[in-house]
């Protein structure tokens, strides 16, 4: 019964197979646009939006933390990609539904949590599931910031 508890949360955190392609996180960021395009067209107001995201955020953290057991002597993962689907839903708050937008948003989030630039790396030093999601959710922060000062002066 434990193996198949932890398969579950492995396959959630993993989302299946997308976590173990080759630039996983990069597929996974790409696959979740099209589900947050889809909530947004369908949501009646801006914080029904924060609303999901936060439904994300608990669940990624559920997942990621019951994961966790299934890789021993892991602190992140690079299969784990269920972090980048909070990213990219944080990272579209109150940012309108244009593809333009979202294309932007895409480069910059995966460029944020790829290079850790503006202090995202001390972010993973932090031990266990929060630190996993915490550099992921720091990266989508300064891209939602980044996105919407461009959205504002252009």
């Amino acid at each position: 019964m434990k193996k198949n508890y932890l398969h579950f949360w492995k396959v959630c955190a993993t989302l299946g197979p997308i976590g173990y392609f080759p630039a996983s996180g990069t597929f996974a960021t790409f696959f979740t646009l099209p589900i947050i395009w889809f909530v947004r067209n369908n949501i009646s107001h801006e914080w029904h939006y924060a609303l999901v995201t936060i439904s994300v955020a608990i669940i990624t953290y559920l997942c990621i933390h019951n994961a966790q057991k299934a890789f021993p002597g892991k602190q992140d993962p690079s299969s784990i990609v269920l972090d980048e689907v909070l990213g990219a839903f944080i990272t579209f708050i109150a940012i309108p539904n244009d593809i333009r937008w979202f294309i932007l948003g895409f480069i910059l989030f995966r460029f944020f949590d790829i290079f850790k630039v503006c202090g995202i790396s001390k972010c993973e030093k932090i031990k266990g599931a929060f630190g996993i999601i915490l550099d992921d959710v720091a990266a989508a922060l300064c891209s939602n910031i980044l996105l919407l000062l461009v959205i504002h002066f252009f």
